[in-house]
């Protein structure tokens, strides 16, 4: 877990070009030291008569097979595009921590223990802070789409300015914020040629067109597993307890995820009634597959209490 925690594909971003042999070894070092550590996982319960024990072997199988595919995927991208490799390494990370706390929190169950680790409510809140940022971003485009060309530039690359001066930007994935300096840059570029009285309108509607599509493909931030599970719990714990609650306290607790639904975040804008609210609250937990378990939401109650 230690080795996957202290990757940082961020160490490859700066200038001069760091080299980028080291990141790779420090990666795959990781990537084999999470497939020791599930081997141990898998022995432990080969003679475990349990269907839960089972299932723990499962997600161990996955994972070392995960990371095996990792392991060369690294080797066949090589080590002369940094940017590529600095992808790579933050991938490994996520997939990493991803695959070890699953097997541990299965293998605690099955032992009957809490987990110990804490590094995953790290996640968590990174990964909150990320779909608070890209809502905020989707808010700005909302202003891209006047008639007149310029304007809408200028309104988008005041968005990703916003976006640039957010905390929760250096803890962007390498690939999205490359994408965003990029396009940031591009746009300046085209004002500085605006200044100097030549309208490139052709590339301005293509590096308008292609903030468009970040803006969408940044909303799948909603597929990452640590928000969907945060999101099951928080709506399934407000579906238990809503008769008990306020409309305040129902608001408050809505606020962690804004940017899942969009009827969600506009019958919060615009103050709906409360059953109004429920059923939509319903929809969106269908939607994400339907309620929690007791043990996620219990795990909850302990971490709020």
């Amino acid at each position: 877990m230690q080795a996957a925690l202290a990757l940082d594909p961020q160490q490859l971003e700066g200038e001069p070009a760091p080299a980028c042999e080291p990141a790779v070894q420090v990666a795959r070092d990781a990537l084999g030291s999470g497939r020791a550590a599930l081997a141990v996982v898998l022995e432990r319960v080969e003679h475990v008569e349990s269907p839960f024990a089972e299932r723990v072997g499962d997600a161990a199988f996955m994972a070392r097979f995960a990371f095996g595919q990792l392991d060369a995927e690294l080797t066949r991208a090589g080590t002369g595009d940094r940017w590529q490799v600095a992808r790579l390494v933050d991938k490994v990370r996520r997939e990493l921590l991803r695959g070890l706390r699953n097997a541990e929190v299965l293998m605690c169950r099955l032992l009957e223990v809490p987990p110990l680790s804490t590094y995953h409510y790290d996640e968590v809140e990174i990964a909150l802070a990320t779909r608070h940022a890209y809502f905020r971003l989707r808010q700005g485009a909302e202003r891209t789409h006047g008639a007149d060309l310029w304007s809408n530039v200028r309104s988008a690359s005041n968005s990703l300015s916003k976006l640039c001066g957010r905390d929760a930007f250096q803890t962007l994935r390498v690939y999205d914020r490359r994408t965003v300096l990029k396009l940031r840059q591009r746009m300046r570029d085209l004002f500085d040629v605006n200044s100097q009285g030549e309208m490139d309108e052709q590339e301005a509607s293509r590096v308008l067109g292609e903030y468009h599509n970040f803006v969408e493909i940044a909303q799948e931030v909603n597929k990452r597993p640590e928000l969907i599970e945060h999101d099951r719990v928080v709506l399934t714990r407000l579906q238990r307890d809503w008769h008990g609650l306020s409309y305040a306290v129902v608001s408050r607790e809505l606020e962690s995820v804004k940017g899942r639904d969009p009827r969600l975040d506009q019958a919060l804008e615009c103050g709906l009634s409360a059953e109004a609210l429920e059923e939509i609250i319903d929809d969106a937990l269908s939607a994400l597959g339907g309620k929690a378990s007791a043990h996620w939401v219990a795990a909850a109650d302990m971490r709020i209490a």
